[in-house]
C-alpha cells in the first residue's frame, strides 16, 4: 500500500486540501488544472466538487502511480506549458513544482495564456530563499547537505517571487505563509519538516519556509 493511501496520512491531506480548494471557490464544471500534480490526490477532491481535472506531472514514475492509485483519468505525463492543453482553466494549482524549473517567466506566461480571463485563478505555493534558518548555515554546509539540491541559487526571496508573478502579467490578489502535509512518516526530514512548519508559523511572513500566492490576470 502506498503510503498516500494510508488513512490518517489521506485524513491529513483531505484536511487542509479542502480548506484550500474551499477558498478557491471551485463550483460545478469549473475547468481545473492540476501542474505538478505528483501522485494526483487533488484529482478526488476536484471531481467531488462537480468540476473537471487535468493533472500534469513530468516524473514517470509518479505519474503511474497517480494513475495506479486514482484511475489514469485525466492524468498527463508531460511538462507545463509545452505538453499541456491550450484550453482555458478556471482554477490552476501550482504546489511546490515551480521552484524546480530553470525558465519561471516562461513558465508563468504560460500559467497567464491558460488562465480564464473572467474568472481564472491560480494559487502558487513556493519556497523562500529567504526562510530564517539558512541564515545561520554557511555556504560550505549547504553545499555538503543533501538540501541543497532543493535550496538552489534558483530559488527566489518573497520579494523577487512578487516582482516575478507581477512581470509575467499576473495580479496578486492574496498571499501568505504556506505549508502542506509532507509523505515522510517518522524520519528525520520529517521531524525537520514539522519543525520548518512550526517556526514558520511564528515568523513573519518573508521568512517563512513557504509561500503562497493566489493570482488572477
Amino acid at each position: 500500500m502506498h503510503e498516500l493511501q494510508h488513512p490518517l496520512i489521506q485524513k491529513s491531506y483531505i484536511k487542509q486540501y479542502d480548506s484550500l480548494l474551499d477558498g478557491l471557490e471551485i463550483s460545478r464544471d469549473f475547468q481545473v488544472l492540476d501542474i505538478g500534480s505528483g501522485l494526483g490526490f487533488f484529482k478526488s477532491l476536484v471531481i467531488r466538487r462537480g468540476a473537471d481535472y487535468v493533472g500534469i506531472e513530468p516524473e514517470r514514475s509518479s505519474y503511474e502511480a497517480a494513475c495506479r492509485i486514482y484511475g489514469g483519468s485525466g492524468y498527463l505525463n508531460g511538462f507545463f506549458p509545452r505538453d499541456c492543453p491550450s484550453v482555458k482553466f478556471d482554477v490552476v494549482l501550482v504546489l511546490s513544482c515551480i521552484d524546480e524549473v530553470p525558465n519561471k517567466m516562461e513558465f508563468l506566461s504560460g500559467l497567464r495564456d491558460r488562465l480564464n480571463p473572467d474568472t481564472g485563478v491560480a494559487y502558487i505555493a513556493v519556497r523562500n530563499s529567504n526562510f530564517f534558518i539558512y541564515r545561520f548555515k554557511s555556504a560550505r554546509i549547504m553545499a555538503n547537505r543533501s538540501e541543497r539540491a532543493r535550496i538552489t541559487a534558483t530559488d527566489l526571496s518573497s520579494h523577487e517571487w512578487q516582482e516575478l508573478i507581477e512581470a509575467a502579467g499576473l495580479k496578486i490578489c492574496e498571499k501568505g505563509k504556506f505549508w502542506r502535509p509532507w509523505l515522510t512518516g517518522f524520519s528525520f526530514v520529517g521531524l525537520k519538516n514539522v519543525i520548518y512548519k512550526l517556526l514558520s508559523m511564528i515568523v513573519p511572513c518573508k521568512y517563512s519556509y513557504m509561500l503562497y500566492y493566489k493570482v488572477k490576470v
